[in-house]
């Protein structure tokens, strides 16, 4: 092969592998990453919102951030996947009981006003029960997530507190709901959830206690017949990460996940609203009475339910400080 001939075939070889390069798509600044999350609820308003956020976060990092949604109770428990996180080998869960000392006395009775519950997260103390937990646990709350408030049904109405005396109610084992409707004279029934319709059914139980969305997806309006609208207790579910997956992340990537995680609970916020209202409408058409209620009787008989336990883990005064920024009237 002539000399020049070969000098000139490697010059427009050189050229060419150029201008191939010049079209092809830039790779990605930082690697690919996958985050796992779970979550026990499947085929729910949680489920789709993580699903939406999985397709957000990876749209957002054009393609440099994966999640894999896991539902269900695959990874175990809520508790389960709290520890998994904390200990890192799962990235990311959404619960709502999450075993951290200060979210768990928010189940403190009438605590929060109707629809305050939310505006309470985004306050100064809600702000910073974030920075507690990533001290903490080394874990990022993400999102404060609506869940809806707990209301009583009965086999008759329920529309001040004598009418629970005597009255068999399940209750879960949380200890200011417990002693609540104790103070409201009722007759507390520890019972697993999977037994309730049957419990409600055959007497065993009169009453039981829980939002909108479980009364309706578990047909209680079938052995229950009257609602009483109490909002008596209301707490958020929690969107959490592992600080060491998140710093896996490009600060830019971090915000983000952080975005699509604030879009995320709006939605889900948003969507459930307006779901209890048509569970209300469901529950009426089904026969069910439905009762509002003036809740003072009510808040009055157990204002002091938790408060010995809410100033170990809160602090002195903080939840009177809470009440009367978000309490019921406010």
């Amino acid at each position: 092969m002539d000399q020049h001939n070969g000098r000139r075939d490697f010059l427009i070889g050189a050229t060419s592998l150029a201008a191939a390069a010049a079209v092809m798509p830039a790779k990605a600044a930082d690697p690919l990453v996958t985050l796992r999350v779970g979550d026990v609820q499947s085929n729910s308003a949680y489920d789709r919102g993580l699903q939406g956020f999985a397709k957000d976060v990876e749209a957002r990092t054009k393609g440099r951030v994966k999640i894999q949604v896991l539902t269900g109770t695959q990874l175990g428990n809520e508790l389960d996947m709290v520890k998994q996180v904390r200990a890192g080998t799962l990235d990311m869960c959404q619960v709502g009981v999450s075993g951290y000392d200060k979210f768990q006395m928010l189940y403190v009775p009438y605590l929060f006003g109707k629809d305050r519950m939310m505006a309470f997260t985004r306050s100064e103390i809600g702000e910073s029960w974030r920075q507690s937990l990533l001290k903490d646990w080394n874990v990022n709350l993400l999102s404060y997530v609506y869940f809806g408030p707990r209301h009583i049904t009965a086999k008759k109405p329920v529309t001040k507190p004598d009418d629970l005396k005597g009255v068999k109610i399940r209750v879960p084992q949380l200890p200011t709901l417990v002693d609540a409707f104790k103070g409201w004279n009722a007759n507390v029934v520890a019972m697993a959830v999977g037994e309730l319709y049957v419990g409600l059914q055959t007497g065993n139980l009169d009453a039981q206690e829980n939002p909108l969305n479980f009364i309706v997806s578990n047909s209680l309006f079938e052995v229950q017949s009257d609602l009483t609208l109490s909002g008596h207790a209301q707490a958020p579910r929690y969107f959490m990460i592992n600080a060491n997956s998140m710093k896996r992340l490009s600060a830019d990537d971090q915000k983000s996940l952080q975005t699509a995680a604030n879009d995320m609970a709006a939605g889900i916020e948003k969507t459930l609203r307006a779901e209890d209202d048509q569970y209300l409408q469901t529950v009426k058409s089904k026969g069910m009475k439905v009762h509002e209620i003036n809740v003072a009787p009510f808040v009055a008989a157990v204002k002091d339910v938790g408060r010995e336990q809410a100033d170990k883990v809160w602090g002195p005064g903080v939840l009177d400080k809470i009440r009367s920024q978000f309490g019921p009237g406010r």
